[in-house]
C-alpha cells in the first residue's frame, strides 16, 4: 500500500452534512441528508427519488427489516481493510 507509511493528516471538515432542511431538485424541500452529486459511488436514503432515482436507496430500519444495529455490525465487521 503506498500510503502505508503516510502519516495522517486532516482536512477541513464540509459544513453541509448532517440532517438539515435540503432543497429538493423535483419537491420544493425536505429533511434530510446531502444529495448525491455526480460521483458514481454515492447512494442517498433520505432525498425525494424522483430527485435522482439511479442513486436512491431506501432507508434503512430495523423496525421494518426484522432486524437490529447488531445485524449492521455484523455486516461491516465482515469488510475486509
Amino acid at each position: 500500500d503506498k500510503y502505508a507509511d503516510a502519516p495522517a493528516t486532516t482536512g477541513t471538515q464540509p459544513k453541509d452534512l448532517g440532517v438539515k432542511t435540503r432543497k429538493s431538485r423535483t419537491e420544493g424541500s425536505y429533511v434530510g441528508l446531502k444529495m448525491c452529486g455526480n460521483s458514481p459511488n454515492c447512494l442517498a436514503s433520505s432525498n425525494p427519488y424522483a430527485d435522482l432515482p439511479v442513486r436512491t436507496i431506501e432507508g434503512w430500519n430495523a423496525a421494518n427489516n426484522g432486524g437490529s444495529i447488531r445485524d449492521v455490525k455484523k455486516v461491516i465487521d465482515t469488510y475486509e481493510v
